[in-house]
């Protein structure tokens, strides 16, 4: 379940299992709706990238619209680290960093970047879903809407009304990066903030504090939130290309070895 849909579990043929993604929008939506949510199924079907979630098609039943693609059993990246705390994590923001820059090659903007969205395959790789959400979220309910790339993710631009755009994906990834290393919600040293207050603090430049500056398992941290730390920046245009980012990601783990890793912690408001 998520900020737009539900999400239920159906068979594929009898034979596969599948997730089936119920939008949440009206049942019988309008037909200029259905071409919209049709068309951002449409441009996720033809891509072909092996970290993006394969999509089957769209199910419609009782007026609902679902979105079919397979069914992960390890479920979304957050909840997998969550329960596997001593997994790599390297891999996992490599190979999104990997689907992220072939999106933006095909000139498609994700929009909503976070583990949440990132699921985990059988074999533990990552693949990155809700391809193509925010080409029809603006006509969702206002309430579904609300939780479209929440604060916590959202670039400084995008608080203040901006568009998104691939800068504002470089900028969640890196968000991403704080809370796939951390394993904790971003900002989660503002817990109990309100919505408004985590607006007016990444406003205000404050982003996500790194906790450790390596694994449970001595993988070291440090050029991973260098790179996180670029992605963020305030100005969008001094954001390096998700492709950039894919080169970084590559050279950090050419580099990084547990042998050079010592524990850092810092502190932060």
């Amino acid at each position: 379940t998520g900020h737009f849909s539900d999400l239920f579990v159906g068979m594929y043929q009898n034979t596969v299992r599948v997730a089936l993604k119920r939008l949440r929008i009206e049942r019988y939506p309008s037909e200029n709706k259905r071409r919209e949510i049709e068309g951002a199924a449409a441009i996720w079907m033809l891509l072909d990238h092996p970290h993006i979630l394969h999509f089957i098609g769209i199910y419609r039943a009782d007026g609902y619209t679902y979105l079919a693609s397979p069914f992960m059993e390890n479920g979304n990246l957050a909840h997998y680290l969550e329960t596997n705390p001593h997994t790599g994590r390297s891999s996992f923001l490599l190979e999104t960093a990997d689907a992220v820059a072939y999106l933006h090659s095909q000139g498609i903007v994700h929009g909503n970047i976070k583990a949440r969205n990132i699921l985990v395959s059988a074999s533990r790789h990552a693949l990155l879903c809700d391809i193509g959400l925010t080409k029809w979220v603006s006509s969702v309910t206002a309430s579904a809407s609300e939780g479209l790339g929440t604060a916590r993710w959202q670039s400084p631009e995008l608080l203040r009304g901006g568009s998104r755009c691939s800068a504002s994906d470089t900028y969640a990834f890196g968000i991403t990066i704080a809370e796939v290393l951390t394993g904790k919600i971003p900002f989660a040293q503002l817990s109990g903030w309100t919505e408004a207050a985590i607006i007016n603090a990444v406003l205000s430049g404050k982003r996500p504090v790194l906790e450790a500056s390596c694994s449970l398992t001595g993988e070291s941290y440090e050029h991973m939130w260098d790179i996180a730390i670029r992605c963020w920046v305030k100005d969008p245009n001094s954001r390096p290309p998700m492709a950039e980012v894919l080169a970084l990601l590559r050279q950090s783990g050419e580099l990084e070895s547990p042998a050079r890793c010592s524990i850092r912690i810092l502190t932060g408001y």
